[in-house]
């Protein structure tokens, strides 16, 4: 009885370390690099994130021509089009 309880707990320890040494990968970065630029996305749009020399500091600009956008500007485009042509009615 004693050595099967020995034997159920070193199988639960070697079974937990498994999955630690499994589950250890390289964390996902929060960037993508295009071109050596790294292109940042935060809630659906794409910005330029550039490091300060020397610096553990990053600026960040909105890159103009992320997906996100463009699917906006287009559906405003739409709604603008719509309207002009329910005033002429």
């Amino acid at each position: 009885m004693k050595k099967l309880l020995i034997f159920i707990i070193s199988l639960l320890l070697a079974s937990f370390i498994a999955v630690l040494l499994v589950s250890c990968s390289e964390s996902q970065r929060p960037y993508t690099e295009v071109d050596g630029i790294q292109v940042v996305t935060i809630d659906n749009c794409e910005y330029i994130r550039v490091q300060a020399y020397g610096v553990d500091m990053y600026s960040f600009a909105h890159k103009g021509n992320c997906k996100y956008c463009a699917e906006r500007r287009k559906e405003e485009y739409t709604n603008v089009v719509d309207s002009l042509f329910n005033m002429q009615e």
